[in-house]
């Protein structure tokens, strides 16, 4: 288990994150309007997202996905430009929820 401490705070270095989270919640919020995803849904991201420790391993799974799709290359996941690649993280969105709820990050 997890340190509370990184539970509720980000280590060094990882202000990325925070751009992802942002990034998630514009393309929730423009996937709810469009009626592909429920308010529900984009509370229990909103929610589930504002945990760096549920955040990490969410960008870890976003950025494993955008490799094996050719999105990104290797060289690129380490420095992620989350704006760039939104229109990706739209599309996966079901993936994304489904994802954290298997992580146990909502029911």
């Amino acid at each position: 288990m997890e340190n509370v401490n990184t539970l509720f705070h980000p280590k060094p270095g990882e202000h990325n994150m925070f751009k992802l989270r942002a990034v998630l919640l514009e393309q929730a919020q423009i996937a709810h309007k469009n009626g592909e995803i429920e308010k529900n849904d984009f509370r229990r991201l909103a929610l589930a997202t504002l945990f760096p420790s549920v955040l990490r391993r969410l960008e870890t799974f976003i950025r494993e996905q955008a490799t094996t799709e050719g999105i990104i290359t290797t060289q690129d996941a380490g420095n992620i430009d989350w704006t760039k690649i939104k229109d990706f993280i739209k599309d996966m969105l079901p993936i994304i929820l489904e994802f954290l709820k298997i992580i146990g990050a909502f029911k």
